[in-house]
C-alpha cells in the first residue's frame, strides 16, 4: 500500500487499494493516498500525483455497473480510478477538490456496524491451506511421499502461505468495501499476517478470539511440518 510521509498541515483522508482504469478489461491494481493537500496513486512503474492547487477536475462517471472518478491535473494529465473503498475515495478526492468538506471524507461507518465473516474465514486459514493443498494434491495425482524432499517441502509452505494470506486479502478488502479506512484505523496490512488480525481487533474493540484461533491452527501447523 501507498504510504507517504504526512506534512505538518495535513490530514490524512483515504488510503487503500486503488484500480487504474484504462478501458473495461485493461485495469492496473495498485494503492493510493488522499490527504488535504494531495493525491498519490501508484500502479507498478506508473504513478499519478496532484497537489490540491494542480487539481483540474475531479468527476465520476459511470463504468459498466458501477463508477470511476476522474481526476485531471492542469498539466494535462488524466487518470481514471475505482477502488473497494468508493465511497471514501470519492469524499475525499472531492474533498482535496473542494467539492465536499474534509469532515465528510473523514467520515466512517460506525465501528459496531463491521462485518466480521470474512475474518472468521481469515482466522481458519491455515485449515483451507491444507485442505486446498490436499484437493490440488488429489485433483494432480501427487504421490505425497515422493513430494516430501526439499523442493516439494518448499512448494507446499509456498503454497499454503498464499492460500493463508488470500484469506488475510480478502478480508481486508471487505473491510474497505464497507467503507472503512484500515489505514487511519491503525490496522496492519494482510502482508503482517497474525499482527493484521489483531491490529483488526484493536481497531473495532473485539476480542482477540479471531486472532488467537489464526495463531493456534498457524502453531498446530508448523508442528505438522516439522
Amino acid at each position: 500500500m501507498t504510504s507517504i510521509q504526512l506534512r505538518t498541515d495535513e490530514t490524512l483522508l483515504f488510503s487503500g487499494d486503488v484500480s487504474n482504469i484504462k478501458s473495461m478489461v485493461n485495469i492496473k491494481e495498485g494503492s493510493g493516498t488522499v490527504t488535504n493537500q494531495r493525491c498519490l496513486f501508484h500502479w507498478g512503474n506508473q504513478s499519478f500525483s496532484a497537489e490540491k492547487n494542480d487539481l483540474l477536475n475531479v468527476e465520476e462517471q459511470k463504468h459498466g455497473m458501477a463508477t470511476k472518478i476522474i481526476v485531471q491535473h492542469k498539466n494535462g494529465e488524466s487518470v481514471a480510478v475505482q477502488a473497494p473503498n468508493m465511497r471514501g475515495l470519492k469524499n475525499a478526492l472531492y474533498a482535496l477538490a473542494g467539492l465536499h468538506s474534509e469532515e465528510l471524507a473523514l467520515k466512517q461507518p460506525e465501528l459496531s456496524a463491521v462485518k466480521n465473516g470474512t475474518a472468521w474465514l481469515a482466522a481458519l486459514g491455515p485449515i483451507w491451506a491444507d485442505l486446498s493443498f490436499l484437493t490440488l494434491a488429489a485433483m494432480m495425482g501427487w504421490n505425497l511421499q515422493t513430494e516430501l524432499n526439499f523442493g516439494g517441502f518448499i512448494r507446499i509452505i509456498v503454497f499454503k502461505l498464499v492460500v493463508i494470506y488470500f484469506f488475510l486479502r480478502l478480508d481486508h478488502i471487505s473491510l474497505q468495501r464497507q467503507g472503512f479506512n484500515t489505514q487511519a484505523l491503525g490496522i496492519r496490512s494482510p502482508e503482517t499476517f497474525p499482527m493484521y488480525l489483531f491490529s483488526r481487533a484493536k481497531a473495532f474493540g473485539h476480542g482477540k478470539a479471531y486472532a488467537i484461533i489464526w495463531c493456534v491452527l498457524a502453531a498446530l501447523e508448523i508442528m505438522w511440518l516439522l
